[in-house]
């Protein structure tokens, strides 16, 4: 029988796979059965603090909603928040699958969440199809 002191364990190297490109996740984060869920997502904690570009307000109530499938790999994707007291909603596309010919992972949903920031890689974390999905949403700068 042989014991590790855990002195010793700290000579090892340990690495985290994050989530979102761990294989074994895959079965909870498909993004095609998230937009076939035909909810609304509604955003409910995040990392970071994210304001309208144009009045410096902190959005808040932000949720988004497939309207419709425009090609098999291209949907309407409706994103709508509040900026002070005035709902503001927009109509942004959503990319799954291949962009242009490059294939993306299936927990990739790939759209645009503000009017000046471009489209960004958006992975599905968790999903359980019903009521609840996790995204990972990088801030702009990342």
């Amino acid at each position: 029988m042989t014991t590790t002191r855990p002195r010793e364990r700290l000579l090892g190297s340990m690495t985290t796979v994050p989530p979102e490109y761990d294989p074994s996740k895959l079965r909870e984060q498909n993004a095609t059965r998230v937009v076939e869920m035909n909810a609304t997502q509604w955003v409910k904690w995040r990392t970071y603090n994210l304001t309208d570009a144009f009045t410096g307000n902190p959005l808040q109530c932000e949720n988004f909603k497939v309207m419709g499938k425009r090609t098999p790999w291209n949907y309407t994707l409706q994103y709508s928040y509040k900026n002070g007291d005035r709902w503001m909603t927009r109509n942004e596309s959503l990319i799954l699958g291949f962009l242009g010919a490059r294939p993306l992972p299936p927990n990739d949903m790939f759209f645009a969440r503000t009017p000046i920031s471009p489209p960004t890689h958006n992975f599905v974390l968790y999903s359980n199809y019903m009521n609840c999905t996790i995204l990972r949403i990088p801030f702009p700068s990342q």
